[in-house]
């Protein structure tokens, strides 16, 4: 019989323990609406695609707290959810209004640092990048459509 509370088995039930909590997380975020609609099969393809490339690192830490929460397709645009290291109410403060403010800019810098992101956005696709709370309220929801400009 494995012991699970020593080990590897300890280890191994953390880890599920905390994709859990992250899947959980992700299944109470508003779902996002818009167009459903795409100019061209490749583009929706190119969506569907990237969001399921990006969703394999649902759990990662991005640095300073950044988690990425979900990356989903709806029409033509990538939405990005992350979760930011301050309670909703810091985001009253300026210095929480001001991460909330950057949230696209930054998202976008390093979805553009990839290849093929010119590209992406060449297509007429949009990613939307939406940041939650640590106390999980959507404190942030901005568009970027293109790497040049945001």
């Amino acid at each position: 019989m494995v012991d699970f509370m020593n080990g590897l088995g300890a280890k191994v039930w953390r880890a599920g323990f905390g994709l859990l909590a992250v899947a959980a997380l992700a299944a109470c975020d508003p779902v996002p609406t818009g167009d459903t609609s795409c100019k061209s099969a490749y583009s929706c393809d190119i969506i569907k695609l990237t969001a399921q490339v990006i969703r394999s690192d649902i759990g990662k830490n991005y640095g300073g707290g950044v988690v990425l929460r979900n990356a989903r397709a709806i029409g033509q645009t990538l939405v990005i959810d992350v979760t930011l290291p301050l309670s909703s109410a810091a985001f009253k403060e300026p210095i929480g209004q001001q991460v909330a403010k950057d949230l696209g800019k930054n998202i976008g810098k390093g979805f553009c640092s990839g290849r093929n992101a010119e590209k992406f956005f060449e297509a007429g696709n949009t990613l939307r990048a939406r940041g939650f709370s640590k106390d999980n309220k959507l404190v942030a929801d901005q568009n970027v459509r293109s790497c040049g400009r945001g």
